[in-house]
């Protein structure tokens, strides 16, 4: 997934969207004034953005991706969920390429 197609993907999913990677592990992407991402606004384009990831799929990343340093930056939120605000943009590229990226949702 390139800079542009993830811009692209945040303004068509109405500023929230679900990337599903090949592994089935989804990614809650978000970019809005309400959000933890800069700008905070609802035009874009984004430099970071918010990022949640279920429990489960914070461990299966975990495994897949022990040689980035990029999930250090998740804290927990609730008893099932890991919350990431204003992670950069090019991390959640490198997450998708790293994960082999299938489709956009």
């Amino acid at each position: 997934m390139t800079l542009s197609e993830l811009q692209a993907h945040l303004k068509s999913a109405n500023k929230v969207g679900v990337i599903t990677l090949s592994n089935g592990v989804e990614l809650s992407v978000q970019a809005s004034e309400y959000h933890y991402c800069s700008p905070r606004d609802n035009d874009g384009p984004w430099t970071s953005v918010e990022v949640g990831i279920s429990h489960k799929d914070f461990y299966e990343l975990k495994d897949i991706l022990s040689d980035l340093d990029i999930l250090q930056k998740f804290e927990m939120s609730g008893v099932d969920f890991w919350i990431a605000g204003w992670l950069p943009i090019n991390n959640v590229i490198d997450i998708t390429e790293h994960s082999y990226l299938t489709e956009g949702q």
